[in-house]
């Protein structure tokens, strides 16, 4: 997809620790005054793949399943944190419907709003927490945690690219292209992972080589 344009309402969290790398999304969703759709970086779609969700009232790219990957930080946040906004708190069990927000958005903006508040909050009020955490659990905590249950107290039902039950879903199938797989997302480890690199710049010069070469030029020259 091509940019039309670009914003530079990025440069407002400059003062913030550059590790704290999902309040950049997080600021883009709450200065959104109509429906929209957040696409992360590491996602890329062959095809019209979004419009099964982009109507919907909430919608994320699946659901993820391990609530344990947050037992630590959960306990953290509450035991250490200077203030933290109670639609943190919840128990830790199977009736929060975790997200993924590889894909995120939907028609209700003010929701929005609400939710990245209460993410911005916990932040602010405790700045001086973040040294001693495990950052990268933190954002995901703010980011996938708090909006999974604040759609949970507010009994609202997201919408999802992929079911809730297909836990087996490979999100790094380059090699199904384009016919059983339209939708990949290098989720965490696959970033780190020399052989997926590979298959994502292979992709790249078989769809668009003028990009390639755009990209190998300007890091020859040291551009990038």
């Amino acid at each position: 997809m091509p940019y039309e344009s670009f914003s530079r309402d990025l440069d407002a969290l400059d003062d913030y620790d550059k590790k704290l790398w999902a309040l950049g999304k997080l600021h883009a969703y709450r200065i959104q005054e109509e429906p929209f759709c957040h696409v992360d970086g590491d996602v890329f779609f062959f095809g019209p793949v979004l419009n099964a969700v982009l109507a919907e009232q909430v919608f994320c790219q699946s659901f993820d399943h391990n609530i344990d990957q947050y037992t630590e930080i959960h306990s953290y946040v509450h035991d250490h944190f200077n203030s933290v906004p109670i639609e943190f708190n919840a128990t830790l069990d199977d009736k929060i419907k975790l997200i993924n927000a590889g894909i995120i958005g939907g028609t209700d903006v003010e929701l929005f709003r609400f939710y990245t508040k209460k993410a911005f909050e916990l932040i602010d009020h405790n700045r001086d927490k973040i040294k001693d955490i495990n950052v990268g659990i933190l954002n995901l905590y703010y980011e996938q945690f708090l909006f999974s249950n604040i759609l949970t107290e507010k009994q609202i039902e997201p919408s999802s690219l992929f079911k809730s039950n297909d836990r087996g879903q490979n999100f790094a199938a380059f090699h199904d292209i384009p016919g059983k797989s339209r939708y990949i997302h290098l989720i965490s480890h696959f970033k780190k992972s020399t052989e997926f690199l590979e298959l994502a710049v292979a992709r790249l010069i078989s769809e668009y080589p003028e990009y390639y070469d755009r990209v190998k030029t300007a890091f020859d020259k040291g551009w990038l």
